[in-house]
This record gives structure tokens, C-alpha cells and sequence, in this order.
């Protein structure tokens, strides 16, 4: 698993945090972080490692 953060700002799930406070320069270099690292992974000539004796509990 992957997980991508900006990092939370003061005003991050309030009625403050609006569409014009999005820095669009800093989504699109974190998008295309995103998807080159993901394409990396994808791509690669041997898949990640697993750990066999991982289980997913809930």
C-alpha cells in the first residue's frame, strides 16, 4: 500500500477550507509524483517483496 499526503493545514476539513486556498503548482508536481511512483512499481522488473506471513486483520 501507498498513501500520499500534502501534510493538513489549519483550516483542513472545516468550513474555512475552500477550493481557492488549493495550491494547483503543488497538486500537479504531487500528482505526477504519484503516478511516476506508481508506474515505477507497476513497471518493475521483479514485483515488491511481500511478507508471506502477513495477515490483514479488521
Amino acid at each position: 500500500a501507498l498513501s500520499y499526503t500534502s501534510l493538513l493545514h489549519p483550516d483542513y476539513h472545516t468550513p474555512r477550507d475552500e477550493r481557492e486556498r488549493i495550491d494547483y503548482p503543488k497538486l500537479t508536481n504531487m500528482a505526477r509524483w504519484m503516478y511516476l511512483t506508481g508506474w515505477a512499481v507497476a513497471n518493475r522488473q521483479n514485483p515488491p517483496a511481500r511478507d508471506k506471513d502477513f495477515k490483514l486483520e479488521r
